[in-house]
């Protein structure tokens, strides 16, 4: 009698058919590896019945331990005032101030020179328009501009337009002989000043100069409030001044009220 070849699966070990075999053996070897087939395909189902679908979902609730983490999380949209922060303290705070650390704790305080030490802030810390190559063109630039304030214009200014300007510089108790720089000024109790309306009177004043020299200057004083509006007129020639003349016009010189030299009739 040939014995049985007892062929198995590599996995499961499951009885396999051979050809040398008898029937007979290989029906018994058959229903072995059907009964051992059965039995894991059963475990296999109980197995898949206690697990979840692959698209499924879950509440909350369900997860273990979430919903407890979750009362110990902040909500996503929650915000903090600045005092509530931890190793903060606001009691001092006012306006202009800025935090230091002092002890731990960030304190309100205001910048003293100890606070400033020396070294170099690295252009990457600043915007562009800050970065020290464009502060120095700015300073540069500047160098070269009028204050708002005012100041003095060293070079030659040429306009364009039309050309106005606020008011006159007040002058009141200033000695016009020292007042050569051109411009428009005003005042009262001017000395060396004309004295045809009085020395405690308001006068606007007109002072030109000479473009090649100073010792040269022209200055014109109106009267504010002389009930002629009289004006005086004077030179400075090579440094000193000449007399106040007084500046003849219609309302104060009437040529037709004259006797001519050549002779005529008097009215009176």
């Amino acid at each position: 009698m040939a014995d049985v070849i007892d062929n198995r699966t590599q996995s499961r070990n499951y009885a396999l058919p051979d050809q040398s075999n008898k029937l007979r053996d290989d029906v018994v070897r058959l229903i072995e590896a059907l009964s051992q087939i059965d039995g894991d395909v059963g475990a296999l189902i109980a197995a898949v019945l206690g697990k979840a679908p692959l698209e499924h979902e879950h509440q909350i609730e369900h997860i273990v331990g979430l919903v407890t983490a979750l009362q110990g999380k902040a909500a996503s949209d929650h915000s903090h005032q600045l005092g509530a922060l931890q190793g903060v303290d606001l009691q001092q705070a006012a306006n202009g101030m800025f935090f230091k650390l002092v002890g731990g704790v960030w304190v309100p305080a205001q910048i003293a020179a100890g606070d400033i030490r020396s070294g170099t802030i690295e252009d990457a810390r600043f915007p562009s328009h800050l970065q020290a190559a464009n502060v120095q063109a700015i300073i540069a630039g500047l160098a070269g501009k009028l204050d708002v304030a005012g100041g003095a214009i060293a070079g030659n200014l040429a306009v364009g337009g039309e050309f106005t300007y606020g008011k006159a510089k007040a002058i009141s108790g200033t000695d016009l002989d020292a007042l050569t720089t051109p411009g428009f000024y005003d005042g009262s109790n001017l000395a060396n000043g004309p004295t045809g309306a009085g020395s405690s009177t308001w006068y606007y004043v007109q002072v030109q100069r000479h473009s090649n020299s100073g010792l040269y200057v022209e200055q014109i004083a109106t009267a504010l409030n002389h009930s002629n509006g009289a004006s005086w007129k004077r030179l400075c020639v090579n440094g000193a001044w000449q007399p106040w003349r007084q500046m003849w016009d219609a309302q104060t010189f009437d040529p037709a009220s004259k006797l001519n030299m050549s002779g005529g009739n008097l009215t009176g």
